[in-house]
């Protein structure tokens, strides 16, 4: 009978303990919950910079278009830094500005120094 009892005991324990949560796990959910946020939020800026950065590279010909994403890249690139997400945040700080670069030495290379990218040989014509 003494055996069955405390089963009992030890049953309505554990029920009490799954039905009531503390305080404690309440509080931690609500940290975590607060804190992924933050998280998320970070990670949405720093993959918004890899995206344009991305962008800017692949858009190199249309050098408006280059230029405007690779700033964009750099302004998410460092909202996402600042906002604790350092990969994806400096991986697009990183594409913006060598698209910037690349970009600028382009500019140089066909517009100051006249360069041409494709020459048609003369037996060609």
């Amino acid at each position: 009978m003494d055996l069955e009892k405390e089963k009992q005991n030890l049953t309505d324990e554990k029920n009490s303990n799954l039905a009531t949560p503390s305080t404690a796990n309440t509080q931690n959910y609500t940290e975590n919950k607060v804190s992924s946020g933050a998280i998320n939020e970070a990670t949405g800026y720093g993959i918004a910079a890899l995206v344009f950065g991305i962008l800017s590279i692949v858009f190199l010909y249309f050098i408006v278009i280059s230029i405007l994403s690779a700033i964009l890249a750099i302004i998410f690139g460092f909202t996402a830094m600042r906002k604790s997400d350092k990969g994806f945040g400096k991986a697009g700080l990183i594409m913006g500005t060598i698209s910037i670069l690349i970009t600028f030495l382009l500019f140089l290379f066909l517009q100051v120094l006249d360069v041409s990218l494709f020459t048609i040989p003369s037996w060609y014509r």
